[in-house]
């Protein structure tokens, strides 16, 4: 599977994700300052199947 977003662009779209988490679901206006210690790249084996709908005959892709 092709990668998306490359490494600076997932690490900015994980800060934003946990400010939206406190000013929405925390409903605290201020925000955390994390701080990254390291990182490291994790391979995930992944398999995709394909099934259609319990009423209609459209099919969905599901990613386990």
């Amino acid at each position: 599977m092709e990668t998306v977003m490359d490494e600076q662009e997932s690490i900015d779209e994980a800060f934003e994700t946990v400010r939206r988490y406190y000013l929405y679901h925390a409903r605290s206006w201020s925000v955390p300052k994390i701080k990254r210690l390291s990182s490291s790249a994790v391979y995930v084996p992944y398999h995709l199947i394909e099934k259609s709908g319990r009423w209609t005959k459209k099919q969905k892709i599901f990613f386990v």
